[in-house]
């Protein structure tokens, strides 16, 4: 990809995908249609960058824009439309499988493939899978896991010379800041 097209084309996916983190955060249903189109770009992007295992996080991202789509507009209840606490044993298992997911896909990454950052690459897509999960169940805690991931990944971004998505990732810094006051408020209202 010529630089001039992944620069616009970034520029494309960094706007769809910031507004749609601000409609999640918000608790909009269109925010996860909007990820899913962000996300379609970005696999893309990363994919020629060399960050391959964000490539293959952007398609679950896709996928997972279709599910938070169904779940909340299926969800009617209060019960099922509130944000709430992640229990510990659901804490535990978050922890537990991305340690895991991240060893195998660094594993994998450093033995078959060209990647420069292999485990740090894959820790992120291992993070952002899990996160995504949590976040599609309205634990206010996958915020708190955002703003890690994003920050790390805004220095990573950097380093790749993805100017664009390293400023769009400290956006979203700032958003997940926001969405975990915004759902917390929410909760301690409840």
């Amino acid at each position: 990809m010529n630089q001039d097209l992944l620069f616009y084309t970034e520029m494309l996916a960094a706007a769809v995908a910031l507004i749609g983190v601000w409609l999640t955060s918000r608790k909009q249903l269109h925010g996860w249609t909007l990820g899913l189109v962000g996300s379609i770009i970005y696999t893309a992007i990363f994919f020629v960058s060399g960050l391959y295992a964000e490539s293959v996080l952007q398609i679950f991202y896709a996928f997972m824009g279709v599910y938070g789509w169904l779940k909340w507009k299926n969800e009617t209840s209060p019960d099922e439309t509130s944000v709430k606490r992640m229990p510990l044993r659901m804490f535990l298992i978050s922890v537990l499988t991305t340690s895991a997911l991240s060893l195998l896909a660094g594993a994998f990454l450093d033995r078959f493939s060209d990647s420069t950052v292999p485990y740090l690459d894959a820790s992120l897509a291992a993070a952002g899978l899990v996160i995504t999960l949590l976040m599609a169940q309205r634990f206010v805690e996958n915020w708190l896991a955002w703003i890690v991931v994003d920050l790390v990944s805004a220095a990573l971004y950097f380093y790749r010379e993805l100017h664009i998505t390293a400023v769009v990732y400290l956006f979203f810094t700032a958003m997940a800041l926001y969405g975990y006051f915004h759902w917390k408020r929410e909760l301690r209202a409840a």
